[in-house]
């Protein structure tokens, strides 16, 4: 995955992802994630509609925003993907998620993981905005003004 995108997600926090449910409606949550490798990891109760209706419906977006108070230089992530269900059932370690949010070992729940199949990563100053693309291994940028 491209540096830039892999350092933005490292330094941020919180995650907005939304799909679709079994009656075609939308719906969005936020919640604390850890990007491992292109898996987005997250935590939540197995009770909840949003968990409910990824294993219904796989296909998931969403976005990282920069947590900033600067309004001319900002920066956000849109991505896509497919939820794979709790990560230690795939086979994915959930040690990166605890390890950057250890509070959440207190928290009922399990972690689950999202294959993240792409990502458009955009940087705001200025006026300029500089746009980097990943898409499973390729990658592309694209600067405008």
């Amino acid at each position: 995955m491209n540096t830039i995108i892999q350092k933005f997600f490292e330094k941020q926090k919180i995650a907005t992802i939304c799909g679709v449910n079994h009656l075609n409606e939308p719906f969005v949550f936020s919640c604390f994630y850890v990007l491992q490798n292109d898996v987005l990891l997250f935590k939540s109760n197995a009770n909840t509609g949003h968990v409910q209706s990824m294993f219904e419906n796989k296909v998931v977006a969403g976005t990282v925003i920069q947590q900033s108070a600067n309004t001319i230089r900002f920066s956000g992530a849109q991505f896509e993907g497919a939820f794979l269900g709790e990560a230690e059932t795939n086979g994915i370690s959930t040690t990166s998620y605890y390890t950057r949010h250890p509070f959440a070992v207190a928290i009922p729940g399990n972690v689950y993981a999202i294959q993240i199949t792409s990502i458009k990563f955009s940087e705001h100053a200025l006026g300029f905005m500089k746009k980097h693309y990943w898409s499973g291994n390729v990658e592309a940028t694209n600067n405008e003004s």
